[in-house]
């Protein structure tokens, strides 16, 4: 029985609890019957990160207790459009696939390789950041439609936790700071 299936790819060092309200979130907001978290073992603009099997290790027991949610390992270092989606989509077997962007990172989809293929093919939710206004958002959306002569659905996520972010988390262990526990991660 296929499924609607969300895609999260991200560099998830570490997840923590706004990826984990995005996810949540967007479940319900589309429909979906689960979400996948995807770690990019390389990220293409974080070159130190933490190694891929201890990201993976940490989502798998963070969302151990979450049906609804699971962790794929493509066979890529990174996410791609043309190798990865077929991938996933042989995989999971899916009706439906929704594409879960922050709103930070749809500003650069427009320079991602074979970002056209993915517009036809997935719905874009598209989880608001704190930082950034639903106006601004909704401007890329068209400037990325007319760009690529094509009218993808999406969706606007608003979650609580929008003013969390794995860096801020990083750069604050990194400084020996303590964070108010909202802004740990779930270890």
């Amino acid at each position: 029985m296929s499924k609607k299936i969300g895609i999260y790819p991200g560099t998830f060092d570490p997840l923590h609890i706004g990826h984990l309200a995005f996810a949540e979130d967007t479940l319900s907001a589309c429909g979906l019957d689960k979400v996948i978290f995807l770690p990019e073992a390389r990220p293409r603009h974080k070159p130190h990160v933490s190694e891929l099997i201890m990201r993976a290790q940490h989502i798998k027991h963070t969302i151990a207790d979450n049906p609804f949610l699971g962790v794929f390992h493509p066979t890529t270092d990174r996410f791609t459009i043309k190798e990865t989606l077929p991938e996933i989509q042989h995989a999971l077997q899916q009706d439906g696939v929704t594409f879960l962007v922050g709103s930070d990172v749809i500003k650069t989809m427009h320079s991602w390789p074979d970002v056209e293929i993915l517009l036809n093919y997935a719905h874009i939710a598209v989880g608001m950041r704190y930082s950034e206004s639903k106006e601004e958002v909704e401007t890329i959306i068209e400037n990325l439609q007319n760009l690529y002569s094509v009218r993808f659905s999406h969706t606007i996520i608003y979650t609580h936790h929008t003013d969390i972010s794995s860096t801020s988390i990083r750069n604050s262990r990194t400084k020996g700071l303590l964070l108010p526990e909202k802004y740990d991660n779930l270890q």
